[in-house]
């Protein structure tokens, strides 16, 4: 029997991790799964996007990043996830600052 999988839920101050597929001549140092496309004139890879959620509700979630750009971005879409403890840990330098008053999420017991 399948059970039906469960919905993300996103709360303000969740820090998130985006990945965008991208296509280029030149992939960066930040690409992960790179593959030659099938011309073999380029690449194929994913590039991890590290935003902050700033407000949400049950179908979309309002995420902000370091530039202090904003997207609406659908809460069930699968390229989202919320970042684990260590991912937070290792690449806080890379997910957009705090603003004063956005509640934190503490990690758990």
């Amino acid at each position: 029997m399948l059970w039906p999988k469960p919905a993300k839920s996103f709360r303000p101050g969740d820090r998130v991790i985006f990945s965008t597929p991208r296509h280029g001549a030149n992939p960066g140092i930040g690409a992960k799964d790179v593959r030659p496309e099938p011309n073999g004139e380029g690449y194929r890879y994913i590039v991890e996007d590290f935003w902050i959620v700033a407000n949400t509700n049950e179908a979309q979630v309002v995420v902000k990043t370091r530039q202090g750009r904003t997207h609406v971005l659908d809460a069930a879409d699968a390229r989202m996830r919320v970042a684990s403890w260590w991912q937070r840990l290792i690449h806080h330098h890379r997910f957009p600052k705090r603003q004063p008053g956005t509640p934190q999420r503490s990690l758990p017991a």
